[in-house]
């Protein structure tokens, strides 16, 4: 779990601390809806953490998304830019 959210870190994904339902798959009714017992709870504990999480950043993801090594000018863009052949 540790190596999953380093790599999302580096890919900019929001991560919580909390782990995952361990046998998942054996918690769930035939209905396909999820018993009630302590994974339950674990669950909606990580539901909550994600939306306590993810809430403050709904406001601000411009802020987020810009990175500077995305918005810096290459070298000949720059020079295009500031070296104009005919006065404006």
């Amino acid at each position: 779990m540790n190596q999953l959210r380093i790599l999302g870190r580096w890919m900019r994904l929001l991560t919580i601390p909390n782990q995952s339902v361990a046998k998942g798959w054996d918690e769930f009714d035939d209905g396909g809806r999820m018993k009630l017992s302590p994974c339950c709870v674990l669950m909606v504990d990580l539901i909550e953490d994600l939306v306590r999480l993810a809430l403050p950043t709904c406001d601000i993801k411009d802020h987020h998304l810009d990175r500077y090594s995305e918005r810096v000018e290459s070298h000949d863009a720059l020079s295009r830019r500031v070296c104009q052949t005919k006065v404006v």
